[in-house]
């Protein structure tokens, strides 16, 4: 019986979806994006709960209990159908198989629904399959088997009746945009009894876990988001004809690949000692032009969506970089009180940057950032002997502090930038800390 109505529910949504699917875009090309061999293991999880005395749908089997894994794994491809095949590993270590299964990633067809496979690199606002079909709500990013992957999203809902019941189904489905393997399945179903008002709740879930379709997880660096943000900027635009919209596109693509100028970056993690300010300033005009796409209620949800997530990488990048920094700093292990002021500032600055995060206040984040990542080479700084913070140590720093030697707070002579220890002195100790430093170059 349970089986029986989850298929009829089932059907009844991707009937409904597929009458009020949008019209048919001919210039998207769907190809599979797996290849035989790909597999995917998934964490199966169910949830079932009811005051019914006399409910609808049994519980599930206690054997769902015993099992450790779903595995599907690509058998063949032939043009645009791929056919496959499901593995039900149970933690005894015994295995059942499912008969050959198949799709077509074009035309929808198929002996399995919904889809464990769609075409690759579909995005928000196309349309799952050629003929009239239910179009992909959004492209996110999400983590799935140890990486973080974009995916593309369809959320579906019905309301029904049946054998004296409301019925209230929602599937949500993600697919790897790159390669088009489902990532995740949720499939939930709410009875409601119009006759004693009791409720039976059923919710079945698979998450893929492990797959050799991608390797695990390394985390990107902040130049490789920003170069991600900036290829997602540019498929961004493709979303909207608005000239307003456009305009606003264009200028933070301007913004984020002039902040993406070699001369400002060290290396993948870290900016120029004295440049790298500029980074989050072009960043601070980018984000704020995308902001502003997201809050026009005349877009669709598509691109507010596509928006945010770059708003998003953006975001990262910066926390990353000022993190790094932040890091750097205290690992010198300075007990110079400047140095540890200094330190203070940055943290305190970065965690301002994480409360505006969550108030969506994210041009201001990246102010503060900004201002943690300045405090941080500040930091350093002092603590290198960089009186002049060019980056390196050298002759032009021995001379700023030999022209203020000696001299204290309030003296003619007096150069806050040669007291490197902060005890608001220039003496000795300032000049020993330039000449342990003398010839690093930390950029």
């Amino acid at each position: 019986m349970k089986k029986t109505i989850s298929i009829i529910m089932l059907t009844l949504l991707l009937a409904s979806a597929l009458l009020t699917a949008s019209p048919v875009n001919a210039t998207v090309i769907r190809v599979p994006g797996v290849k035989p061999g790909d597999w995917g293991k998934y964490e199966l999880a169910v949830n079932y709960t009811t005051d019914d005395p006399n409910p609808p749908v049994s519980p599930p089997p206690p054997e769902f209990a015993d099992i450790e894994y779903y595995k599907i794994e690509v058998l063949s491809v032939q043009g645009t159908n791929i056919n496959f095949q499901i593995t039900i590993r149970f933690k005894n270590g015994t295995e059942t198989l499912s008969s050959t299964m198949w799709t077509d990633v074009a035309g929808g067809g198929g002996n399995v629904s919904p889809s464990m496979f769609i075409a690759a690199n579909l995005t928000a606002g196309d349309m799952l399959y050629s003929i009239s079909s239910p179009t992909i709500n959004a492209t996110l990013v999400r983590n799935y088997a140890g990486a973080e992957r974009e995916a593309n999203y369809l959320g579906l809902v019905q309301n029904s009746s049946y054998s004296g019941y409301l019925v209230v189904v929602e599937m949500h489905m993600y697919w790897d945009r790159a390669t088009g393997i489902l990532d995740e399945l949720v499939e939930s179903m709410q009875y409601t009894d119009l006759r004693g008002g009791y409720q039976t709740y059923e919710l079945i879930s698979l998450v893929m876990k492990e797959t050799n379709v991608w390797v695990p997880f390394r985390p990107l660096t902040s130049r490789e988001l920003k170069k991600d943000a900036l290829a997602e900027l540019e498929a961004a635009k493709l979303l909207t004809a608005d000239k307003h919209t456009l305009g606003k596109f264009d200028n933070a693509i301007e913004e984020v690949e002039e902040s993406l100028n070699p001369i400002l970056w060290v290396d993948d993690l870290h900016l120029d000692s004295k440049h790298g300010k500029k980074v989050f300033d072009e960043e601070k005009v980018a984000v704020g032009q995308l902001m502003e796409i997201v809050k026009d209620k005349k877009e669709s949800p598509a691109i507010e969506n596509a928006t945010q997530a770059v708003i998003d990488k953006l975001i990262k990048a910066d926390q990353l970089l000022t993190g790094t920094a932040i890091s750097d700093a205290k690992a010198l292990g300075s007990a110079d009180c400047r140095v540890i002021r200094e330190i203070k500032k940055a943290e305190e600055e970065f965690s301002g940057a994480i409360e505006e995060i969550k108030k969506a206040n994210y041009d201001l984040a990246v102010e503060e950032f900004r201002n943690a990542w300045m405090h941080a080479q500040h930091a350093m700084e002092k603590a290198f002997g960089d009186v002049n913070a060019d980056g390196k140590v050298d002759v032009k720093d021995i001379t700023i502090v030999a022209i203020a030697f000696g001299s204290s707070l309030g003296q003619s002579n007096w150069n806050s930038a040669a007291d490197l220890n902060g005890d608001n002195r220039a003496n000795v100790k300032d000049l020993a800390l330039v000449c342990m430093n003398f010839g690093n170059n930390y950029n």
